[in-house]
Parts: structure tokens; sequence; C-alpha cells
């Protein structure tokens, strides 16, 4: 990769988590189909995403509709992460221009921001004041966020430099990591929180799709025995 690919590929990945230029309990049952009619290229990944729109930590779209290769936005992002987790806010959370207390996401914002470590990803930039709630959610910090969750409830630990670097060694666009942003996605790829894109690419500033995200979540949850989630009512589309 040139100098000026690698400078392009850095930007967008900065630009992709809200920087400017200066990131076994059961399985729930999956409900028979939900209804969804536009899973036919995800087969593999139903039972994942009925599982997950059963707990309502993701929606339907719209009745009917999954958008399985839809971006996931970062309002979603945070509102599936906290009701997942039941993470709690701090008493003194981030501050975000662009999510008044009044915005549907504040409390889960409030509660994830935490743990996303957005500067792991923003590394010779400033970070942005503003959380861009309707802007797709890059895979490099949907991996980060849950790392830190994990640490936080003792289930996993940060890898060393060296590990981390043998985790790294055949993934092909690691070289665009920064050093921290390194031990952390090395620590999900070793957890087996998210998986690697064809080309063997972590694809850190690449949007994390609605299907990616399910098929995740399931496999935390499963994996590492988060209790499932029981809403009192079915899950509506957003």
């Amino acid at each position: 990769m040139n100098l000026l690919s690698r400078t392009v590929s850095l930007l967008g990945m900065a630009l992709a988590i809200g920087c400017s230029p200066r990131l076994a309990v059961a399985a729930p049952a999956a409900t028979a189909v939900l209804n969804f009619s536009d899973l036919g290229s995800h087969a593999a990944d139903q039972p994942a995403i009925a599982r997950i729109v059963a707990q309502g930590i993701m929606s339907p779209v719209s009745p009917g509709a999954f958008e399985p290769d839809a971006p996931v936005s970062r309002g979603d992002f945070v509102v599936s992460i906290q009701h997942m987790l039941t993470l709690k806010a701090p008493a003194q959370p981030p501050v975000f221009g662009d999510v008044p207390p009044t915005n549907k996401v504040h409390g889960a914002l409030a509660a994830t921001a935490p743990y996303m470590n957005r500067q792991l990803l923003c590394v010779g930039y400033v970070l942005g004041t503003n959380f861009q709630a309707d802007e797709p959610i890059g895979r490099g910090l949907v991996a980060i966020t849950l790392v830190n969750a994990l640490i936080a409830r003792k289930q996993i630990e940060l890898v060393t430099v060296a590990d981390a670097d043998k985790a790294l060694t055949n993934v092909a666009d690691a070289n665009l990591l920064s050093a921290p942003a390194r031990q952390y996605l090395a620590t999900a790829l070793t957890n087996g929180i998210p998986t690697l894109r064809p080309g063997n690419e972590i694809a850190a500033g690449s949007a994390m799709t609605r299907d990616e995200f399910a098929v995740m979540l399931d496999r935390v949850q499963q994996n590492f025995k988060i209790a499932p989630i029981r809403p009192t009512t079915s899950p509506a589309p957003k």
C-alpha cells in the first residue's frame, strides 16, 4: 500500500468514528422466522438474527424487513449494546452536543460511551464533540467497545503487545492500526468477537452491517454466558 492509499484509509477510519483532523447460559429461543422476507442470502445467520431480535436487542427496520446489508447506525449501536449488557451510566458521562437529554438514544449513549474509547482509532486527530447518531458505526469501534465491556465484567483480559503482534500477523490491514488499537483488536480477535472480512481484513474503519452486528452480538452473548434479555413485548420496527 503506497503512502497516499494509507493516508486515505487512515482518514476514512478517523471520519468513521467521529474524529476531526488535527477508535453457558442457554441461548434464547429464536422465534420461528420472524416473518423477515429479506434474509434469503443470509440463511445461515437467520437463527442468530432471530434470537437477537426476539430479545429486543435489535429491531426490524420495517414490518417484515431486517435489511441485513444496511449499516448499523451509531445510535442503534449504543442502544443494542446497553440493552444486551445492561450497562449503567456513570455519574458524569461524556457529553455530546448533538444528543441532548431529550434524544431517544441519550440514556444508552451515556451508559455506553465510557466503553467506546474512540481515541484508540483517532491517533493524530481531535475527537469531535458530536456523536452523529445517524451515521454508520465502524467495525473497529464496535469491537473495542465490546472488549472494554467484557474487561469490565472480568471475562477477558487485554493481550500483551507481543501476543497482539502474533494475533495480527496474517491480518492484511493490521498496518493501519495504531499501537493501542492493535492490542484491543487483537484481544477481540483472539476471543472470537469479530470475524475477518474477505481478504483477511479486520476493516476497522468500515461500516458494520446489521447482519454482521446481529451475528456478533449473538456469538458474544452465547460465548460469554450473558443472560438473555426477555422483553415484555414483541420487538417493533424502529
